[in-house]
């Protein structure tokens, strides 16, 4: 029933996909080297892009800048509103300006 020969059954899937997976990387390899950037390109793109960010960051205004929530700044907008002004000082017995 059983022969020697039988014993040594191949899964042929296993070959498809080990060749399968050796072409992408060749050609993956072969894709490296035709638009890859080389290291000190990398290194050059990484500098102008945070260069390009720090001029931006320095451009930016203080209303950018306030990343407090509106409530907060409503608040304290409302908290400067109660202080006297100089009207309310006119009581005294102080020249006018």
């Amino acid at each position: 029933m059983s022969t020697s020969s039988s014993s040594n059954v191949t899964n042929l899937n296993q070959f498809r996909k080990k060749k399968a997976r050796a072409e992408k990387r060749a050609a993956a390899d072969r894709n490296a080297v035709k638009f890859g950037l080389s290291k000190v390109q990398k290194h050059v793109e990484a500098f102008e892009a945070a260069k390009a960010k720090s001029v931006l960051d320095g451009a930016k205004t203080d209303a950018c800048n306030d990343t407090k929530p509106t409530a907060m700044r409503d608040a304290k907008a409302d908290k400067t509103d109660d202080t006297p002004t100089d009207e309310a000082n006119d009581d005294h017995d102080s020249p006018p300006r």
